[in-house]
């Protein structure tokens, strides 16, 4: 038995006498086929796009029925709903959690987005704003009463966000906002290193999280939690029971409980800034910064101790939460090794300050994302999380959703929004074949096309002279080094492979069925002439489209991208050619469109040489509101492209229906004019290609040569 559906289609063929044909295609069987889908699969790499994609739509139809029902609780006609406020959290479905619950955790994440964005005051942080200024209830402005304040202050936060929680969660359909709470549970590393971590795990999972006893903390955060413990209990057994009216109340008097039972543990603050300045100040020393930063983190529990614990055990928790974690550690240590230092050797003190902040600056640098166009680090995604339960995190948004681009233009910094979505694939495969053949002799031309990958390396070179001039003799006279220098750029096959061609095609509607059909041509060619090859591909239809109901915006359509649209390769990726109209529709933005084009090529090649074909009829249009045309804002952004690369962009333009210059040659590396005449004439657009990939041959291949001798 075959383990794949198949679906055949029959056609007559007109090259072959009318010979009947027919052509099959299939998939092989998957445990979607017989289980169904789930919300867990909207997100998991280890499926085919075409899996994820029906489960990606149940997700944010989900996340669309329970935004809307938020929007209940405010406006009973529902008008508010017609523009969501919060963007749909995806964040918590790339993490360790199973997939299904993660999905749902998702859900409640977006549904609490929601709710506080359309809740114009905090009612709990009102309510106790009195309290909140002068907990002590005397009005005194002393570094002591700051820091009660900001006690008072972290802690109402964290009761306000526990009865929000706990209102949505009793709502009917709401129940995804619980598991995001037990979500946000599981994400806690259970160091406790601030006090917002003490007590917001205390107030918003203390009825979940295994209890203080058993874990290793130091002894005085065992003791906040004690006499947290103590007062909440009571909080946690009626806080089910308390009517929805009654919670704002409920909540104000937990906040004064619990701010009662702690602040006894406060440190004194003159004390503590006493024992700061005698430490910073005893050897006279002059690195100011590290004094800046002391004094930016405020008092810490703990430090009349004459020794610091081991940075991998339990920290007594700082009053208010670091900037910069890694200079707090340095700080710590760094104090604790200048208690003991004599003072005659202070020469040796500031050397080994030296040479410790220069590992400080190492330690950060090999733990934070090295590069900016790459997708954030699994471990750095899960920290970032853990920092912004509660909030909007690094990951939110659909496919649907539009895109921010910034684009430089000629000066300016420019923003516009996109969108983008897959072709829909055809399922007419005598009009495949049809087009497949006819883009055969587009294809053998293209066929021996080289893409390498670019790497420029500088060099220097003494500077040796020609004529009359003894070189040997210039080392005697008096000249500047630099004479003796020069600087270039020398080009090299780089090792690394697999260069990004891009494909940016302009379908807007300017362009006639004629034009239209050799952009389908040519794409063709090009898909078809580097399956077999290590080059990674892209290929976008750009114009502009209806992107939400009622809505029509600046659009890419993808007819191949390796990870956008379902196509398994890029010869199937013909028939999304196929399914596109055959004359162009909606008004093109030029300059935002290969902005963003380009940028997804950026991303999918990390560092390596990206190959522009851009397909167009060169009917400029402008993208953004400013006194340039569409062609300058064009001429603009290559310019920036150029620049932003550094030899590393190869751009190739296609003029349909041009003869004559159209002003770009010389920023594009290369440019294809095909006139009017020779839009039907598949053999004359052949041969012009032809001598496009000679032209590429020749420059080309002198660097693998070069470099494989």
């Amino acid at each position: 038995m075959k383990d794949f559906n198949a679906q055949e289609y029959q056609y007559e063929s007109v090259h072959s006498g009318g010979l009947v044909y027919t052509y099959s295609y299939g998939k092989r069987r998957v445990k979607s086929d017989w289980a169904g889908i789930t919300l867990g699969d909207a997100f998991r790499a280890n499926l085919d796009y075409y899996e994820r994609l029906p489960a990606q739509r149940l997700f944010y139809q989900k996340v669309a029925r329970i935004q809307k029902a938020i929007c209940g609780l405010f406006d009973e006609s529902g008008e508010s709903a017609k523009q969501f406020l919060a963007r749909p959290q995806i964040g918590p479905v790339y993490t360790q959690y199973p997939s299904s619950a993660a999905a749902y955790a998702a859900i409640g994440l977006t549904a609490f987005l929601e709710y506080q964005a359309r809740m114009k005051d905090k009612i709990l942080m009102v309510l106790l704003a009195d309290f909140i200024e002068s907990p002590d209830g005397d009005g005194d402005d002393s570094e002591d009463e700051n820091q009660h304040s900001l006690l008072a202050r972290t802690i109402t936060k964290a009761v306000q966000v526990r009865i929000l929680l706990e209102d949505l969660s009793r709502r009917p359909g709401l129940f995804p906002v619980e598991i995001y709470r037990l979500f946000a549970a599981s994400q806690q590393d259970l160091r406790f290193l601030t006090m917002n971590d003490v007590i917001f795990s205390s107030v918003l999972y203390g009825d979940i999280l295994p209890g203080w006893a058993n874990l290793n903390l130091h002894p005085l955060t065992r003791e906040i939690f004690g006499k947290m413990d103590a007062v909440s209990g009571s909080f946690f057994n009626s806080l089910p029971s308390v009517e929805a009216e009654l919670l704002v109340d409920f909540g104000a008097d937990w906040v004064k409980a619990l701010y009662k039972a702690i602040v006894p543990l406060l440190p004194d603050t003159k004390q503590i800034n006493q024992m700061q300045h005698d430490i910073l100040n005893a050897k006279d020393r002059n690195n100011m910064s590290l004094q800046i930063v002391s004094r930016e983190m405020g008092p810490l529990f703990g430090m009349e101790d004459e020794t610091l614990p081991p940075l991998n055990e339990p920290q007594p928790p700082v009053l208010t939460d670091p900037e910069n974690w890694v200079e707090h550690s340095a700080v710590l240590l760094l104090n604790s090794l200048f208690k003991n230092m004599p003072a005659q050797e202070e020469f040796m003190q500031q050397t080994q300050e030296m040479l410790f902040m220069a590992f400080v600056e190492a330690m950060r640098s090999a733990g934070a994302q090295q590069r900016a166009w790459e997708d954030t680090r699994s471990d750095i995604l899960q920290r970032l999380l853990q920092l912004s339960l509660f909030e909007g995190g690094p990951m939110e948004g659909t496919p649907t959703g539009g895109q921010q681009i910034q684009v430089h233009v000629g000066g300016d910094d420019m923003e516009g929004e996109i969108f983008d979505r897959p072709v829909a694939l055809s399922e007419n495969a005598g009009a495949c074949e049809s087009l497949v053949a006819d883009a055969q002799p587009l294809t053998d031309a293209m066929r021996r096309s080289l893409y390498p990958n670019i790497e420029r390396l500088p060099e220097t070179d003494r500077l040796r002279t020609s004529g009359s001039i003894d070189p040997a003799r210039l080392a005697m006279a008096d000249f500047s080094p630099a004479v003796f220098k020069r600087y270039r750029m020398r080009e090299k096959a780089d090792r690394r492979g697999r260069p990004v061609l891009a494909i940016a095609c302009d379908g807007s509607g300017s362009l006639n069925p004629d034009q239209m059909r050799m952009l389908k041509l040519l794409t063709t060619a090009w898909l078809n002439s580097t399956a077999r090859s290590d080059i990674q591909l892209l290929a976008g239809l750009y114009h502009s489209d209806q992107v939400r109901p009622g809505i029509a915006g600046p659009l890419v359509q993808w007819i191949y991208h390796p990870l956008k649209t379902p196509t398994t390769n890029r010869r199937e990726a013909v028939r999304a050619l196929v399914a596109l109209p055959n004359t162009g529709t909606g008004v093109q933005s030029d300059a935002l469109s290969i902005a963003y084009i380009v940028r997804e090529a950026q991303a999918l090649a990390r560092g390596r040489m990206v190959y522009l074909i851009l397909i167009t009829d060169c009917e400029w249009n402008r993208s953004f509101r400013t006194k340039k045309t569409g062609f300058q804002e064009v001429e603009a952004l290559l310019k920036t492209l150029i620049e932003d690369f550094k030899g590393k962009l190869h751009m190739t333009l296609v003029a349909l229906g041009k003869k004559n210059p159209i002003g770009l040659e010389n920023l594009v590396d290369k440019v294809i004019l095909i006139p009017r005449e020779e839009l039907n004439n598949s053999a004359a657009v052949a041969a012009k290609v032809g001598l496009y990939v000679a032209s590429c041959l020749r420059e080309r291949n002198k660097l693998v040569l070069k470099e494989n001798r």
